[in-house]
């Protein structure tokens, strides 16, 4: 096989993506490999460290929003319309029309993120760790090898100086749990003194504790 041949797989299958990834459809493992711009095995380590769970064998975007972006999807157009009127001189902004479609541009490594900043990436990075620079946008981090970046958020801080703040992922609350009529019947009943031996007798026989004592004897 030669690298023509290869070359040509290789990007019917990147359309192949592309194309899934712009549908809003489920994305298999592969196609969310090529979301996170990671291998496979990497994209395998991803979903295990951020606890992606699949429905059947794909990953709804609604769980890749909430696992790995850290956002809630259904709030996306929204925050959006509260994007673009809080700065409404923003180009960038203007041209987006659905920004659920716009973060599933596929991620941009820390190598690819220093330079769009102007920055050597060894020389950042070794700034970000004594804490002598600090990055406006969030690291998607995943593994010391494995930093990720939203290119739009990247862009927006870049050129308009606009952080995209995208809003946390709601928090369902677990339900308390259902008291029935025994369980209140059993909780409001009084409690036996068990300094005393009438009350010990009880705690250890119940209320017939006298009569069980009798009736042994």
């Amino acid at each position: 096989m030669t690298q023509n041949s290869k070359s040509g797989r290789t990007a019917e299958e990147s359309k192949r993506f592309e194309a899934q990834i712009r549908s809003g459809r489920p994305l298999s493992l592969k196609a969310l490999a090529y979301h996170l711009n990671v291998d496979e095995d990497k994209a395998r380590h991803i979903v295990k460290k951020s606890n992606l769970e699949r429905e059947g064998s794909t990953y709804p975007w609604r769980r890749i929003w909430r696992a790995i972006h850290g956002t809630e999807g259904s709030q996306l157009g929204s925050h959006l319309a509260a994007l673009k009127e809080g700065h409404p001189d923003s180009q960038i902004l203007d041209r987006i029309a659905d920004l659920d479609a716009e973060l599933r541009a596929p991620l941009i490594s820390f190598a690819t993120m220093a330079v769009l900043r102007g920055k050597e990436p060894d020389t950042l990075s070794k700034a970000l760790r004594q804490g002598r620079k600090m990055l406006p946008y969030p690291i998607m981090e995943f593994g010391p090898r494995t930093r990720l970046f939203r290119p739009l958020e990247v862009r927006l801080w870049e050129h308009e100086g606009i952080l995209l703040n995208l809003p946390r992922p709601l928090i369902i609350p677990t339900p308390e749990p259902e008291i029935t009529a025994d369980c209140e019947t059993q909780n409001s009943r009084p409690q036996p003194d068990l300094s005393s031996p009438e009350g010990r007798k009880k705690a250890l026989f119940g209320n017939g504790g006298a009569d069980s004592e009798t009736s042994a004897e």
